[in-house]
């Protein structure tokens, strides 16, 4: 229990902090909770027990944040004329409407 409080708080300080790529950012660590994603989780010792996929009302909750932060994106992109996210957007809605798994897009950095 206190590994979700703690994986809640990084979430949290990530999500009002991050500047470069917010968007996408939050969006995939909500899709990461979703999904119970944690590729290198278990690689050390002592390692924190393995993520389990949320329950139907964080997952519709995290849903949500990640829907509002995908139409900012759209938005910023319509507005400012900047294309340079429109691949990993379109990954992420694909993602959002079930049409993909996070777990299977490339990193992005």
């Amino acid at each position: 229990m206190a590994w979700k409080t703690a994986h809640g708080r990084i979430y949290e300080h990530l999500r009002d902090t991050t500047n470069e790529g917010q968007v996408s950012t939050i969006t995939r660590l909500a899709f990461a909770q979703i999904e119970a994603f944690a590729p290198l989780s278990g690689l050390i010792d002592d390692s924190p027990p393995k993520p389990v996929v949320p329950d139907a009302a964080d997952v519709m909750l995290l849903k949500e944040e990640a829907t509002k932060q995908l139409a900012t994106a759209a938005d910023y992109i319509k507005t400012c004329g900047y294309h340079r996210r429109d691949e990993e957007l379109a990954e992420l809605q694909a993602v959002l409407r079930g049409e993909r798994k996070f777990a299977d897009l490339l990193p992005r950095v």
